[in-house]
């Protein structure tokens, strides 16, 4: 093999970023030797799949390691539900309840004490009903995941005369930290804007107005939040100098879809005002605080960092496209900033941008491609940065039969107060609350199920916890039915 060409190449973006991305991450966690070791192999085998990359194009390597990908995470996201292990159990408890509530009659959920069209503009929650009703919570965690995937295709499937090629462009967003996480990360609804804004953003590059404004209208009924992902399309499309239309139809129609949600339908559901009101920043120069901090500048550079490599193949206009969203989030304290959570999966999906709106299949061929070969390399090296939501399989089956069985003893028309990681296993019923939001009394609920040894990190009152368990077990008004391996089940005495 001639490494002059290798060396004179190595320079180049393709090959430097990953290099410094590598050693960003091996400092940010206090030097690992662990990530040392992982990390030093994927640089090096990143490496030679671009030095060789003009024989690489021409295999199946990339198509191989997409599908190997595309059926693991979910596989794997599914088992870990299985075995009790998704960190996402309480919003995927509340969206369970309110589910069932809404096949009920009622929009109310009671584990969050809140409506479910009174927080988020999240209507198209309705067309997961019917997968909730057919298929469960199960069901639920497999559309998340159908979305995701569908997403992925979505972007690379203009390219089927080049999937060689164009599959390392769907790996690199597949296996990036929003969108890989996600598989791990309990349900949210909102996931169907996925697939949504790629199919918009396709209508964009195809300047189809009418199909634009309908994928628009769609994302913002998923969550109101996704109308600045519409913003960073039309911000490209001022840029590009697109016709009038372009600009004012879709924005005058999500802002009229805004002031509906905003004036009419939210305060119909919460009279009282949003719970989240108080995390909105309250004056400009806070806000200007917000944006300028050290926290925001980190938090801009990882979440666009597996798609650096981009900036160099593709315009740099298309680098407009997620600023919105980012700029949004930045206003916000930092956990809307951990790219294991549920808020980031757009701004990822506008990352790739210069891909999914760059050219045709044929452009992609050659040097643009190892582009796209160090954007999936990128995003290896950035697994740090969600990896504490995933856990190998670990055998925890055991431990979920018993939790079915407590479950199998309360009626559906009790109502419980949970504490563990399995909130969802008892979600579908009217009442129901998870043990760290409580905010009503013992003497509310027929039965409490407590698992004493879930005490993750986010528990704040552990010893809390210890007390109420030793008051329920000394309570002449309960009575405890079921006590195995630290897994309890109280109930109410008449």
């Amino acid at each position: 093999m001639d490494w002059k060409p290798f060396f004179q190449r190595a320079w180049k973006p393709d090959f430097l970023l990953p290099l410094l991305a590598f050693l960003y991450l091996f400092h940010r966690f206090h030097y690992a030797p662990s990530y040392a070791l992982a990390g030093g192999v994927i640089i090096v085998a990143g490496c030679l799949l671009m030095a060789r990359w003009e024989r690489v194009e021409k295999t199946a390597l990339g198509p191989a390691l997409l599908i190997l990908a595309a059926v693991c995470l979910p596989v794997l996201g599914l088992w870990q539900w299985l075995e009790l292990r998704d960190p996402g159990d309480v919003d995927f408890a509340c969206y369970a309840c309110a589910l069932w509530n809404m096949a009920h009659g009622s929009t109310r959920y009671s584990i969050a004490d809140m409506d479910i069209f009174g927080s988020h503009a999240n209507y198209t929650v309705l067309f997961w009903l019917p997968v909730h009703w057919l298929a469960g919570e199960m069901g639920l965690k497999a559309g998340k995941a159908a979305c995701l995937l569908a997403a992925v295709w979505l972007v690379i499937r203009r390219h089927q005369g080049n999937l060689r090629v164009a599959s390392w462009g769907g790996l690199a967003l597949l296996l990036s930290p929003p969108i890989a996480s996600q598989f791990f990360f309990g349900f949210h609804p909102e996931f169907l804007a996925a697939p949504l804004l790629v199919l918009a953003m396709d209508a964009y590059r195809e300047e189809q107005l009418g199909r634009f404004l309908i994928y628009s209208g769609l994302m913002a009924y998923s969550k109101e939040v996704f109308t600045l992902a519409v913003g960073g399309l039309l911000l490209l499309a001022l840029i590009e100098r697109r016709s009038w239309k372009w600009l004012l139809l879709p924005g005058l129609l999500c802002s009229a879809q805004m002031a509906l949600y905003w004036y009419v339908i939210m305060p119909h559901f919460a009279p009282l005002g949003l719970r989240f009101n108080k995390l909105v920043p309250d004056s400009s120069g806070f806000m200007a605080r917000m944006v300028f901090r050290r926290q925001t500048l980190t938090y801009f550079g990882v979440v666009v960092l597996p798609f650096l490599p981009l900036l160099f193949a593709a315009n740099r206009r298309y680098l407009l496209l997620p600023i919105p969203l980012m700029l949004f989030y930045a206003l916000f304290p930092e956990p809307f900033h951990d790219l294991w959570r549920h808020y980031q999966f757009p701004v990822a999906i506008l990352g790739m941008g210069g891909f999914i709106l760059g050219g045709d299949a044929v452009e992609w061929n050659g040097a643009k491609g190892r582009a796209l070969v160090s954007c999936a390399i990128l995003s290896l090296l950035c697994y740090p940065l969600w990896g504490n939501v995933f856990t190998l399989p670990e055998g925890g089956i055991a431990r979920a039969r018993e939790v079915e069985r407590v479950h199998q003893m309360i009626p559906e028309s009790a109502s419980v107060l949970v504490n563990g990681p399995f909130t969802t296993r008892f979600a579908t019923r009217k009442e129901v609350m998870d043990w760290v939001y409580r905010v009503k009394p013992y003497a509310d609920f027929d039965y409490v199920v407590i698992d004493a040894r879930f005490k993750p990190e986010w528990l704040a009152r552990p010893e809390a916890l210890a007390h109420d368990l030793d008051s329920l077990g000394h309570a002449a008004d309960w009575k405890r039915v079921f006590a195995q391996d630290s897994l309890y089940l109280f109930r109410r005495q008449p």
